[in-house]
């Protein structure tokens, strides 16, 4: 039982770290792509920021601890625990990066789009 709570600790610790890092990333940068569709409103483009940011760390953070235990049942050695909280952080951080690039490519459509109609 102890070894099952240590792995949920490692897994948790791992994964929002990683969470808090690539949102502060993302919150640091992002504002400068918020201000190009609302240029003459600094305070707006800054709450619209802050606002992806909660967001960003709401949905992440809550399917982190929803798939906490998904799968750790009859985890009896250090390897298979091991295996068990690579699987769930690798899968945290390529759902990271999905999200990461679709926002990309809907900020570049959605700039495209702005071009046009200027």
């Amino acid at each position: 039982m102890t070894l099952t709570y240590l792995s949920y600790g490692i897994y948790l610790g791992i994964t929002l770290m990683g969470i808090l890092q690539v949102g502060h990333q993302l919150h640091s940068v992002g504002e400068r792509f918020i201000q190009f569709f609302f240029p003459e409103e600094k305070m707006r483009s800054i709450q619209i920021n802050d606002l992806l940011l909660l967001g960003f760390y709401l949905v992440n953070i809550g399917y982190a601890v929803i798939v906490l235990t998904n799968g750790s049942e009859g985890l009896f050695s250090l390897q298979a625990r091991i295996e068990w909280i690579l699987t769930k952080v690798g899968l945290i951080m390529l759902i990271l990066a999905a999200l990461h690039v679709n926002n990309m490519v809907l900020i570049a459509w959605a700039h495209k789009i702005k071009k046009v109609a200027i």
